[in-house]
């Protein structure tokens, strides 16, 4: 999770090595499957709590 953010940050920090809407879209990419990491995350932790522990 953190290197995920870690490089959509480096993405945007990447900005004049690209052109700005490369270098946007790449993060896009990044963040948007450090999205859906959390998510199936959150999903497996749902799965393993127990119903006393709500």
């Amino acid at each position: 999770m953190q290197t995920a953010l870690n490089q959509a940050i480096s993405s945007v920090n990447e900005s004049n090595a690209a052109t700005d809407s490369q270098a946007l879209e790449k993060a896009r990419q990044q963040l948007t499957r450090a999205e859906e990491f959390l998510d199936q995350a959150q999903t497996s932790a749902n799965a393993l709590r127990l119903p006393n522990q709500q």
